[in-house]
């Protein structure tokens, strides 16, 4: 390829970031001909008709440049028949409306124990103000170890709308990919927004389907499980099918996860601890077949941390004895840990032994600096549950698993030792 392409295709690159990240976040109410919705929609079912991981291989240049310049299109034209919105001028409408505790009255909040209604539950609650479907797993190939996470992220930011058209919705959505290459040393991550109009994004319970663009979750079945996850990313992706091996277990009181002591303050929480995972693991122009464990979390609330929390700790652990133990401990600004911090030990059977924070002894014991020196991160633990005589340790083979998002926050794959031995996920904010 020429220089004059490459520099070409790089410009189409970062003018399809920033006429993706504009599209997102401005207001969906726009007054758009007919014309426009049919070019638009037209443009999509030929994109979808195209094999996404073909394409990514083999045709990605010629992808890309379409893709590019359909997107400035539409947004020129979005641009020049619709009126600037008021939300267009915020610098970050999703985080911003995330991390606010302001006019959460206007949502749904988890106060009381409920009635969970299968699969209805595995779908969208829009009452709320956010969910997310999360997975994380360690996989094998023959000769490589990897371990993965994504993430879909709901937020309603307009409660109050009544879409009248397909272009309004209240919706935006935000996705988090991690790949970690265990035996390579080497972690790439990818961030997502957008709108959930038009079939962009969004998620519906039966068949079960979660997506924003071409990265989804899906169930291959009538029911739940199978599963199918599909990422793909500048190259950098996975395709996984997933089978449960456990009933999931309902976190907290009966699924009502209570995280700070203001009333409302608490999420509706459930997993799939133990989930059978095998599919490819893409690398450029290289693909791994694997297999290993993955996890699932569901959760979706209205209020974030309270006031005087500033982040969390949370561990997966599967361990080799086909037990799991799951932990969160909140921190506290002061750097005490918040008494709300709890987990949860589920035995061979799928059985589950709550945990509090009495019950349950958490120790940084070796810690990671990012490069530009703004975050650090304990990278190595210690566990205790002195009820139950297990004294763990927790490491990473790969210390440098942060994701440099809008938040940044580290995720990675971790390996247990001690009395017992396993592997698992760690997840940590707020440092």
């Amino acid at each position: 390829m020429t220089k004059f392409a490459v520099r070409f295709m790089q410009a189409f690159e970062v003018c399809h970031r920033e006429a993706s990240k504009r599209l997102w976040r401005s207001i969906s109410n726009y007054k758009l001909s007919k014309q426009l919705l049919k070019f638009y929609n037209n443009f999509r079912s030929s994109i979808k008709e195209m094999d996404y991981f073909t394409s990514a291989h083999n045709n990605g240049i010629c992808f890309k440049l379409i893709n590019s310049f359909a997107m400035i299109f539409f947004l020129f034209t979005v641009a020049s028949c619709s009126k600037p919105s008021k939300q267009i001028e915020k610098k970050n409408v999703f985080l911003e409306n995330l991390a606010s505790q302001e006019n959460n009255q206007a949502y749904a909040k988890a106060t009381k124990i409920i009635d969970f209604n299968f699969p209805k539950d595995h779908g969208p609650h829009e009452d709320f103000k956010t969910e997310w479907w999360y997975f994380t797993g360690n996989l094998k190939s023959p000769n490589k170890n990897f371990g993965y996470q994504f993430t879909i992220f709901r937020n309603n930011i307009a409660p109050e709308l009544d879409p009248q058209n397909a272009w309004e919705t209240r919706n935006i959505y935000m996705g988090h990919m991690g790949l970690s290459d265990l035996t390579a040393k080497r972690f790439y991550s990818f961030e997502r927004f957008e709108r959930g109009a038009l079939g962009l994004a969004g998620t519906q319970a039966y068949p079960f389907k979660v997506w924003l663009n071409h990265w989804y979750i899906k169930s291959t079945s009538k029911e739940l499980f199978p599963l199918e996850i599909s990422v793909m990313e500048d190259g950098i992706g996975y395709k996984l099918q997933i089978t449960a091996l456990k009933e999931k277990v309902l976190q907290g009181d009966n699924g009502l996860s209570q995280k700070s002591k203001e009333t409302g303050n608490a999420s509706y929480y459930y997993s799939y601890t133990r989930l059978k995972t095998e599919g490819t693991i893409f690398i450029k122009d290289k693909t791994y077949e694997v297999s290993g464990l993955s996890w699932m979390d569901r959760e979706w609330s209205t209020s974030a941390l309270g006031k005087d929390q500033i982040g969390w700790d949370w561990f997966s652990l599967q361990l080799d004895d086909k037990t799991e133990i799951m932990i969160y401990q909140l921190r506290n600004k002061d750097g005490s840990i918040d008494e709300y911090s709890s987990g949860t030990m589920i035995d061979k059977q799928g059985n589950k032994t709550p945990l509090s924070l009495e019950n349950f002894k958490l120790k940084a014991l070796e810690f990671w600096t990012s490069a530009d020196s703004k975050h650090r991160f304990p990278v190595k633990w210690s566990l205790e549950l002195p009820e139950h005589e297990i004294k763990l340790i927790v490491e990473t083979d790969l210390k440098e698993q942060m994701h440099n998002f809008s938040i940044p926050y580290w995720e990675g794959a971790v390996r247990v030792s001690g009395y017992k031995t396993g592997l698992g996920y760690l997840e940590m904010t707020g440092y």
